[in-house]
């Protein structure tokens, strides 16, 4: 454990630059870039870090034992944290020079790479063709944030975890990442056990999926609604969609209510609701 901190203390210290610098002339887009070409060097181009938070790092440390398998998309700080930890850990990401910074950083400071592995590839077709023997015990989604990417990495990696296993989903603050944890807070088979600042994290409790499209259509597609949409009351009706109603109609309804409802009783009913 001593090792482990010291190495999370070196990469905040030294804030080595794993990842292609994204949005400059020569590099306007990084993942169209890679997840277009595959495996790539990107050695002629300039780097930066993208770090994921140092607490994400800390709790990684944390859960993972001696005899982890380990899997992530995406490469960085992260996989050092993984590879220095874990009997076993798998690095899907296509940038060949960004895993090859990252291994030659681990060997500079005493870490053997025996259990480390390189799947070159965009995680789409990496993962589609990953066969594993191992049970993934740690997953972690933090490869492309384009959508679907992040999508289909939970879809793969859900078929590597065994109950028990641990889903860490890093910047759920972007909606091609939040679908996924929403979606785990209503899938049976996960429960999430952990918030760290952006990143999510779900222990897997059941083997199999519990929601079929018929239960996602109900309840992702009705009653979990945004709240302006289920708002369609008699006052939204006069208020909000005058425009699409006519005069008649909104002075009908309008005089209706104030005949049934007491006149306290209406106004209050108004105040309420435009106070929503």
């Amino acid at each position: 454990m001593e090792n482990n901190i010291k190495i999370i203390e070196l990469l905040v210290a030294e804030k080595p630059m794993f990842h292609l610098r994204s949005a400059t002339q020569d590099m306007p887009n990084v993942e169209d870039f890679l997840f277009k070409k595959g495996s790539t060097n990107t050695s002629g181009f300039s780097r930066t870090s993208y770090a994921i938070e140092e607490d994400v790092l800390n709790y990684i440390s944390s859960i993972v034992k001696p005899e982890s398998v380990t899997i992530e998309t995406g490469g960085g700080y992260s996989t050092i944290v993984f590879a220095s930890k874990s009997r076993k850990h798998i690095c899907v990401n296509p940038d060949t020079t960004a895993n090859e910074l990252v291994k030659n950083w681990l060997l500079s400071k005493g870490f053997s790479c025996d259990n480390l592995y390189f799947i070159e590839e965009s995680s789409d077709r990496g993962l589609a063709n990953l066969e594993l023997a191992d049970q993934i015990d740690v997953g972690l989604i933090d490869g492309s944030h384009s959508f679907p990417f992040p999508i289909i990495d939970w879809h793969f990696i859900d078929g590597f975890l065994g109950i028990g296993s641990k889903l860490l989903i890093d910047d759920t603050q972007m909606n091609s990442v939040r679908i996924i944890r929403d979606f785990l807070l209503l899938e049976k088979s996960y429960k999430e056990v952990d918030v760290i600042g952006r990143c999510a994290v779900f222990e897997k409790v059941k083997e199999k999926r519990t929601m079929g499209w018929l239960t996602q259509e109900r309840i992702m597609g009705r009653d979990n609604q945004p709240k302006e949409i289920n708002k369609k009351n008699i006052f939204l009706l006069l208020d909000q969609e005058s425009k699409q109603h006519s005069n008649h109609l909104r002075k009908f309804l309008g005089n209706s209510l104030k005949k049934i409802l007491p006149t306290s009783l209406y106004q209050s009913l108004q105040k309420y609701y435009r106070a929503l």
